[in-house]
């Protein structure tokens, strides 16, 4: 069973184009003490229930790259987790 890590929101503010904002990937810095050798293994990215990425530990980041972009329509948020 894993474990809901984090929550966060993205929102698109809008702009005078109103543009859509594409998401590719995702880097997250983790600012604690955890050991992801030892603590944590097989981050996954969640986006509306389903897992859309895995994620790479590189020292205190961790990268999800989408297997699918994220469209995130103007004036739009959407949030995702991290287990």
């Amino acid at each position: 069973m894993q474990a809901d890590l984090t929550e966060f929101n993205l929102k698109n503010i809008g702009n005078v184009n109103n543009s859509d904002v594409i998401v590719h990937s995702i880097t997250l810095k983790e600012i604690g003490t955890v050991d992801h050798e030892e603590d944590i293994i097989n981050y996954g990215l969640y986006y509306k229930g389903q897992r859309i990425a895995d994620g790479v530990v590189s020292s205190k980041y961790i990268t999800f790259k989408l297997n699918e972009p994220i469209v995130i329509k103007d004036d739009k948020t959407e949030t995702f987790r991290v287990k």
